[in-house]
């Protein structure tokens, strides 16, 4: 993309006041923003727009020399490989987002740019997640990662940071959505976490350089966590939340979504069964994300014909894995916390967590106040 083109961007967001909603519009009307700008006003008028909208457009181009921030936004471009700035016509820009009706104009990047014109599916939930959520999150991501999907949330923590670790744990890349530039971390405490996804994924912003976090800039952000995914996976919302903005804004762009159900008696799930009573998919499996999600698959799905992993094809997921034959003969028919089940197999603690989480959906275990037990099976038959 010719850095005249991202300058004319780039001098829109700085100086211009037409809303990003307007000016997406008119660049998808007329083809390019050097269409918007040739426009006359007769044409704008007969487009819809107001006559006093092409003053504007022209005025916000007519310097020839470019501003202080475009200047430091190029600057910032040259100085690391990694850092990427994508307007509305580049190539590069995500063919999902550019379907929604106010894609971002701009998609400022640091990591992989690349990744973002691959199938991803989102996850999102509280931020004051239970630990048994962020055990959900974190499995759900891992194992989708292995299905070869992207995964992308928001940085936040709670069910956000789950998500990104499942998709770290399974050497996978995951996309993280900001509500401030992407230069400045929100929050802090996951800044470390913002290192390791952009070692192989990639930060995404639509706000400049140095956007501190305000709180209108989080709501705005969730139409692009789910205009880039294929599908959105709630985990954990309450009634009122970020979460279920997400969710509407999926559905007013034709994606996916589903909600992962709980016990009635928790409060951060009242979100959720809304959600599945409104019709959203229940999560009670990979396979109900997967065939939901199977024309849109990069390969063909690694589930068989009963909806369950293929443990042939999937060994890291089978019965007969290492780690969860260690873990189910520590477990026996005793009723063990998941601190007790590191302690006795040598695991570590977000490992046993893991494989805690994936054997309770797949029904092998039972959690009964904060302590598992093994489900009424022969033992035996589970982990020959």
């Amino acid at each position: 993309m010719a850095d005249s083109i991202l300058c004319q961007y780039l001098e829109l967001i700085f100086n211009l006041e037409l809303p990003n909603r307007k000016i997406a519009r008119l660049v998808k009307e007329l083809g390019s923003l050097s269409g918007v700008y040739g426009a006359s006003a007769e044409e704008l008028k007969r487009l819809g727009h107001h006559p006093k909208d092409s003053a504007l457009l022209k005025r916000s181009f007519d310097s020839d020399s470019i501003s202080y921030k475009t200047r430091k936004t190029l600057d910032w471009i040259s100085s690391h490989k990694d850092n990427h700035v994508l307007c509305l016509e580049d190539p590069k820009y995500p063919p999902l987002l550019k379907q929604i009706n106010d894609p971002p104009l701009l998609l400022f990047v640091k990591g992989n740019h690349n990744l973002l014109c691959r199938q991803a599916i989102a996850i999102v939930g509280s931020r004051n997640a239970s630990r048994r959520g962020e055990q959900t999150a974190q499995w759900l991501a891992l194992e989708l990662t292995r299905q070869e999907l992207v995964v992308c949330s928001g940085l936040a923590t709670g069910i956000d940071s789950a998500a990104h670790r499942g998709a770290l744990l399974a050497n996978g890349v995951t996309l993280a959505i900001m509500g401030t530039g992407v230069d400045r971390v929100y929050p802090a405490s996951n800044k470390s976490l913002s290192g390791e996804i952009t070692a192989s994924g990639c930060l995404v912003s639509e706000f400049p350089l140095s956007t501190p976090p305000r709180a209108a800039n989080f709501p705005q952000r969730n139409r692009i966590i789910s205009g880039i995914c294929l599908g959105t996976i709630v985990v954990e919302a309450a009634l009122k939340s970020g979460s279920l903005i997400t969710a509407r804004h999926a559905l007013d762009q034709n994606r996916e979504v589903f909600a992962v159900p709980d016990s009635i008696h928790n409060p951060l799930a009242t979100g959720s069964h809304k959600l599945i009573q409104q019709g959203a998919k229940l999560v009670d499996s990979i396979a109900a994300i997967v065939e939901e999600l199977e024309a849109y698959m990069p390969s063909p799905s690694k589930l068989n014909c009963c909806g369950s992993a293929n443990q042939q094809s999937n060994p890291e997921i089978s019965y007969s894995h290492h780690d969860e034959k260690l873990l189910l003969n520590a477990l026996g028919q005793d009723l063990c916390t998941s601190d007790d089940l590191s302690l006795r197999t040598g695991l570590s603690v977000s490992r046993t967590s893991q494989l805690l989480s994936s054997l309770e959906l797949r029904g092998i275990i039972d959690m009964q106040m904060g302590r598992f037990r093994l489900r009424q099976h022969n033992l035996q038959e589970i982990v020959d």
